[in-house]
Parts: structure tokens; C-alpha cells; sequence
């Protein structure tokens, strides 16, 4: 009799022990299934609130297509707008902003996004009382405090190849009193925190954005010089008569 007492003892608590694991993977699979429905708005308000932050001025994000049937994703409308004291809204716009995601990563502690791909932004270069909007973009990069340790302590980000691509300036100075457009050559950087196990949104938002930021400045100041002198060289043969 105690054997088989003791046969049903241990059956009754392997049928509960079963039941509490089934009821574990409910509970995860729920809290899962909570995540994935709001991913694609917590990654929109993640964009605004860490873009904002670290670039000193407003990012707004359209919306986010973040999907776990397929690898592609994308960020829609997003817009950095200008520090103030700069007459034109916008310094940055892009129609869409293309992902290529590690699916298995999504739900980790470490999103690896395989690729990014940014074709044809629309940028504003503006010089106004001898101050460049996109200068003033990279000192609030530089000066941003580190993030709170509560974001550090979300998910860290993988990026292994960033595009830009096709993107245009318009060049705004006050000095020159010229409105003109520039072409913006394409930028490729790859390995965004591949080493140490991957890095913050801000921290990946800095990695980004500061050659960015350089290769279009160094672009536009480069090409608006070219058409300046262009301009002048023209002049004077018009005064000579040639």
C-alpha cells in the first residue's frame, strides 16, 4: 500500500508540475504576444524620445512597420527638425528609413538589425547669423548626456551595414544671400556595436549620425565654395565682355 500511495503522490505532483509549466508558457506566451502587438509603437516612441534627446531638438516618427513574418521593417516620415534660430522647419527629412532585421533578435536583449537603408533625404543646410544649422546638430551630439540608466538597461542594438543614399541639400546662407542644391555622396558604415554585445539607441543614434552629419557638411560647404566661385568667375568675364 505505501508504494502504491507513494506512486500516486508522485503522480499527482508531476500532473501539477506539468500544469504550472503550462501555465508559465501561457503567461510568457501572453506577455510576448503584448510586446510583438505594441512593437511597432514602441519603436516609434523610442525614436522620438532618444532621437530628441541626443540630437537637442524635435524628431518625430510617422509610424513604424516592424514585422515578425518577415525580415523587412521600416521607419515612415521621419523628420529632425531645426535648432532653434533657423528660419526653415525642417533640417532632416526622410520618407522612409528601410530595415532588414535578425528575426530570432527581435524579442532578445540584443536586436541585431542586419541592415539600414536611407534613400533620398531631403536636407536643409542653413547659415544664419554665422551659425550652421547642422553644426549646431553635432555639438548637442556631442553634448548629450549619457543616457538613464533605466534606458541602458533596455535591449542593445546591432547595426552591421548603414546606407545613405541619393540624399539632397539645400543650401540656405545668409551671408551669401544664395539658395541653391547639392548632391550628397552616398555614406556607408558598417559594424555599429558588433563589439562588447551591442550598444544603446542613443549610443547607436551617435555612431550614426555624427559621420553623417560631417559628410554632409563637408559636402555641401564644398560644392556651395565650387558654385560661388563659379559664379564670381562668371561675373567678371560678363564686366570684360567675354
Amino acid at each position: 500500500m505505501g508504494q502504491r500511495d507513494e506512486g500516486q503522490t508522485m503522480s499527482k505532483t508531476l500532473k501539477f508540475f506539468l500544469i504550472g509549466l503550462v501555465a508559465v508558457a501561457v503567461v510568457i506566451a501572453v506577455v510576448l504576444g503584448v510586446a510583438v502587438a505594441n512593437l511597432d509603437k514602441i519603436v516609434k516612441a523610442t525614436v522620438e524620445k532618444v532621437g530628441s534627446e541626443t540630437l537637442g531638438t524635435e524628431v518625430t516618427l510617422a509610424s513604424a512597420d516592424i514585422s515578425l513574418k518577415s525580415t523587412a521593417g521600416g521607419l515612415n516620415g521621419l523628420v529632425i527638425a531645426n535648432p532653434e534660430g533657423f528660419t526653415t522647419g525642417n533640417a532632416f527629412e526622410l520618407d522612409t528609413v528601410s530595415l532588414d532585421l535578425d528575426l530570432s533578435t527581435v524579442t532578445s536583449d540584443e536586436v541585431v538589425v542586419a541592415l539600414v537603408v536611407v534613400d533620398g533625404a531631403r536636407i536643409v543646410f542653413e547659415e544664419k547669423g554665422g551659425k550652421i544649422n547642422l553644426q549646431e546638430l553635432l555639438r548637442n551630439i556631442e553634448q548629450a548626456p549619457p543616457a538613464e540608466e533605466e534606458e541602458s538597461a533596455g535591449p542593445n542594438l546591432v547595426i552591421r551595414e548603414f546606407r545613405f543614399t541619393n540624399a539632397e541639400a539645400r543650401l540656405i546662407s545668409e551671408k551669401l544671400g544664395q539658395d541653391m542644391n547639392a548632391k550628397i555622396p552616398d555614406l556607408i558604415l558598417r559594424d555599429i556595436g558588433t563589439k562588447g554585445g551591442g550598444v544603446t539607441a542613443a549610443e547607436a543614434g551617435r555612431q550614426l549620425l555624427t559621420p553623417l552629419i560631417q559628410q554632409v557638411l563637408k559636402s555641401a560647404q564644398q560644392q556651395a565654395l565650387e558654385q560661388v566661385k563659379q559664379k564670381a568667375t562668371e561675373g567678371i568675364l560678363d564686366r570684360i565682355g567675354f
